[in-house]
């Protein structure tokens, strides 16, 4: 699951990992990391792992409820879970350029890939930016390329919309908002 926050200095995105852990005569407990992205982490790890806790299955709602706490953010903005397709593309496309701008630098001139970056464009017109900017990039064939599919695209292909909405929900009626 996503969070981003933009605050009046940068952005910020936090992923949550969850993994359930069924232990056989005994209570199954929730592994739970909380990453960063890391800027220019292409080159080892794109990301950093803030917390690793794990927690009993009877204390998972009360951990997630309380997440914000656990994200380790900036103190001003509003942080928000991202719940739509489209928008989990465009926050996965802005950790991307966050992780490889080094080696983006090379292909920025195509208006297309900053395009998806322009806030002041639709969510629509960005994720068709982001469209072609996946087609181009898949013609590169280098280091981007390779960040995208084995870093971001397993994060597309596994997220949990259901649980992003219910928490997204939940902090709304909570006023999670900072």
């Amino acid at each position: 699951m996503f969070f981003r926050k933009t605050t009046s200095r940068r952005v910020q995105w936090r992923i949550l990992g969850i993994n359930y852990r069924c232990n056989f005569k005994h209570p199954s407990n929730y592994d739970i990391s909380v990453m960063k992205p890391r800027h220019n982490g292409y080159r080892d790890s794109m990301f950093d792992i803030i917390d690793t806790v794990t927690i009993p299955w009877d204390k998972y709602e009360e951990y997630l409820l309380n997440i914000e706490q656990y994200l380790d953010m900036d103190d001003d903005g509003e942080t928000k879970v991202v719940q739509q397709s489209n928008e989990l593309y465009l926050v996965t496309w802005e950790m991307l350029a966050f992780c490889a701008d080094e080696a983006m630098s090379s292909h920025v001139t195509n208006d297309e890939i900053c395009d998806v970056l322009d806030i002041n464009k639709s969510v629509e017109e960005r994720y068709a930016a982001h469209e072609k900017a996946i087609q181009k990039m898949q013609r590169w064939r280098d280091g981007v390329w390779s960040c995208w599919e084995g870093h971001f695209t397993p994060f597309l292909n596994d997220y949990c919309f259901w649980l992003a909405d219910l928490i997204g929900n939940l902090c709304a009626q909570k006023t999670c908002t900072s």
